[in-house]
């Protein structure tokens, strides 16, 4: 970038020398605005080309599993659905053995014909069992 210098007293110069100092520090200007319309554009490409790499680097391809870890994230997943159904039938066993029915003691039959909204309460559900 061009600098522009001025002399020191201005009053004493001529109306041609004032012109040629403007039309000197018009050409700086020119050249100054050439350069930052450069420079921002090389910024913008810059910039672009670093957003395509990020999305090359961290983009869906790169999040992919390898095919031996995605069939050990599906034994796993198959192992844990297989705990829970089991756990679950347990329960259903166990509520079942103590007289627990499905509806729980404070639902009426008002609460029971209303449609479901909210958040339930699932210790209404569950068994209780008593710790000593």
């Amino acid at each position: 970038m061009s600098v522009m210098t001025l002399p020191a007293n201005l009053d004493h110069l001529t109306a041609d020398e004032l012109r040629e100092l403007v039309r000197q520090q018009a050409e700086v200007i020119t050249r100054n605005d050439q350069e930052l319309n450069w420079r921002q554009t090389k910024i913008d490409k810059l910039t672009h080309e670093v957003a395509y790499y990020k999305r090359h680097y961290f983009g869906v391809k790169a999040e992919r599993l390898p095919v031996e870890q995605g069939q050990l994230f599906e034994e796993t997943l198959a192992a844990d659905m297989a705990a829970i159904t089991e756990e679950l039938a347990q329960l259903l066993k166990r509520s079942l053995a103590t007289g627990h029915t499905q509806t729980p003691a404070n639902r009426t039959a008002a609460h029971r014909d209303s449609p479901r909204t909210g958040i339930n309460d699932l210790r209404l559900w569950l068994p209780t069992e008593a710790h000593r």
